[in-house]
């Protein structure tokens, strides 16, 4: 047997090894992690460099290991043919054998475990051999980059955009959290709230407003019992003040002021009463409570699109989509969003969002630009202002209003599977 073999078949083992270990390791880096290892090593200045062309690296170091598995094969034949075997064949399936053990051990087995525990490490410390793999083989990447849009629109997938990147970033704390939530290192309440911290940065305040038909509200002439009767039986501290109609709101009266006004003068609400934010339905929740902060108020008027007065925010709001909900000493106790009364049937809110319900139970109500709660999905439906007892279905999801006031729905009974399957009818 000649020498020169067996000293390449150690240098190919080699090089299968490590850019195996490489390319798995490209694959998963918890970018916490890999930040961490590039400042200790002094190379934060590259670090954002080195993400945005992550995916060259690992197309080079897949071309690599793919040119090193060959040359395994090449090798085995060879030591076959220098073996003097009698049959070329089972020259070849010895060989054949031989690569797939070496490459179940070398290419896949120590390079997994080597890239799960220490992954971050490896990359950081061969930076430099990365970066002279990744110029050798430009041609070669380009190559194969070149196919990407070609099997995106036969797999029917859609275009990156640069939206993309920052849901990758929000997936992996999510996976983090999964795994922490596994090893008993993150509780289910923690989890919640991360996830909610996550999920305000795509939130527009529109969608947790308390809609204009719940605001409660003093016009601009109310008399001093009639502020202390609306206080007494709200229970809020800080209460618009509206000029005629709820669209024109003047300010907010802070139940407080009343403590420190004079009480020898006249009394008026538009004496005591502070000027009032308002912010359009579309601005982004996260957006709100910096303005909050900065400005130092706890409430704001969410204006539609033609100036009226769409709903009202608080930063009690803000809290509870990251918390859940809070209830006070004044607050009367509400029924759940979403209760179930057996496998195929709940009772749930009206105000809830088509696209919440849509998540927990698993069905497919049809999302509109006109509506967004399950209330305003019915009211397309029935074409009306619906009353108890009426129904309507649509696909395998009957709904059934079980109550409602004169101009809105406040609870729905939805029963999954219960009607024949009839995509948009409504009756």
């Amino acid at each position: 047997m000649d020498g020169w073999i067996i000293w390449a078949e150690l240098v190919v083992l080699l090089g299968l090894l490590v850019f195996s270990t490489l390319n798995l390791a490209l694959h998963v880096p918890r970018r916490a992690r890999l930040a961490e290892e590039f400042e200790k090593r002094g190379r934060m200045a590259l670090f954002e460099a080195f993400v945005a062309i992550r995916p060259q690296y690992m197309l080079a170091t897949a071309a690599l290991r793919s040119v090193f598995v060959l040359g395994l094969l090449l090798l085995a034949l060879l030591r076959g043919k220098t073996t003097g075997a009698a049959e070329p064949i089972v020259a070849a399936c010895l060989a054949f054998l031989a690569v797939l053990a070496l490459v179940l051990v070398f290419g896949v087995a120590i390079p997994n475990a080597w890239a799960k525990y220490r992954g971050e490490w490896l990359i950081v410390q061969l930076l430099p051999l990365l970066s002279i793999v990744r110029v050798l083989c430009h041609p070669i990447t380009l190559i194969m980059q070149s196919f990407d849009p070609l099997v995106r629109r036969l797999a029917g997938a859609p275009a990156r955009d640069p939206q993309s990147h920052a849901d990758e970033l929000e997936q992996e704390i999510l996976n983090a959290v999964s795994e922490g939530e596994l090893h008993g290192a993150v509780d289910e309440e923690e989890k919640e709230m991360i996830k909610s911290v996550i999920e305000l940065a795509d939130t527009h305040v529109q969608e947790i407003m308390t809609p204009r038909t719940d605001i409660a509200a003093l016009p601009k002439d109310a008399d001093l019992d009639t502020v202390l009767e609306t206080i007494r039986l709200k229970g809020h501290s800080r209460i618009p003040v509206y000029d005629e109609t709820i669209d024109t709101v003047l300010g907010v009266l802070y139940a407080k002021d009343l403590l420190s006004r004079d009480q020898d003068s006249p009394f008026a609400v538009t004496a005591i009463m502070r000027n009032v934010l308002f912010v359009p339905e579309s601005k982004l929740v996260r957006d709100l409570l910096r303005e909050f902060q900065s400005k130092k108020v706890h409430i704001a008027v969410i204006l539609d699109e033609y100036g009226g007065t769409a709903g009202l925010v608080t930063i009690e709001d803000i809290i509870e989509e990251l918390v859940g909900e809070i209830a006070d000493e004044y607050e009367k106790s509400t029924p759940a969003p979403l209760r179930r009364i057996d496998d195929h049937s709940v009772e749930v809110d009206a105000r809830m969002s088509i696209d919440d319900l849509n998540d927990q139970l698993g069905i497919a109500l049809p999302e509109d630009e006109s509506y967004e709660t399950i209330g305003g999905f019915v009211f397309s439906a029935m074409g009306k202002v619906p009353q108890t007892g009426e129904r309507c279905a649509h696909g395998n999801v009957g709904i059934q209003v079980i109550a409602a006031e004169p101009r809105r729905v406040l609870r729905l009974r939805l029963e999954i599977a219960a009607v024949a399957e009839d995509d948009g009818a409504a009756k």
